[in-house]
C-alpha cells in the first residue's frame, strides 16, 4: 500500500468512527434523559476533532491525489456539505452549550441532519456522479 492509500484509508476510517458518533448523539438525545447531556456533550466534542482530522486528511489526500477531482461537481458539492456539517456541529455544540430538556430536541435534529448529510457525501465520494 502506498502513503496515498493508507491516508484514505485513514480519512474513511475518521469519518465512519468520528463522524460515526453524531448517530449516537440523535439516539442519546431523543430519550430527554437531562442525565445524558454530559455524555451527549463528549460525543459532540470527538465529533468536531473529527471534522477537524476529515478536513487535514481530505486535504493530504487532495493534494496527493488525483487533481482532476478538484475540478469535478461531486467533489465541490461534498466539500460544500462538509463546510455545512461544520456549521451544523456549531450549532449542535452552541445548543449543548445552553442544554435543558428544551433544547435536546433541537440537538436531535440537528444530529440527524448531520447523519444525512455525512451520507450524502459518502455516496458522492463513491458514486462519483458528474
Amino acid at each position: 500500500m502506498t502513503g496515498y492509500n493508507w491516508v484514505v484509508a485513514l480519512h474513511a476510517a475518521i469519518a465512519v468512527l468520528g463522524i460515526g458518533q453524531v448517530g449516537a448523539i440523535a439516539i442519546l438525545a431523543r430519550t430527554s434523559d437531562r442525565a445524558l447531556v454530559p455524555a451527549i456533550g463528549r460525543l459532540a466534542g470527538t465529533a468536531t476533532w473529527s471534522l477537524v482530522l476529515l478536513l487535514i486528511t481530505g486535504g493530504i489526500v487532495t493534494y496527493f491525489g488525483p487533481a482532476f477531482f478538484v475540478g469535478m461537481w461531486w467533489f465541490r458539492v461534498s466539500i460544500a456539505l462538509f463546510l455545512i456539517l461544520g456549521a451544523l456541529n456549531g450549532q449542535m455544540r452552541r445548543a449543548f452549550r445552553s442544554a435543558d430538556k428544551t433544547s435536546l430536541p433541537r440537538i436531535e435534529k440537528l444530529a440527524w441532519t448531520m447523519c444525512v448529510l455525512v451520507l450524502a457525501i459518502v455516496v458522492l465520494m463513491e458514486a462519483k456522479p458528474w
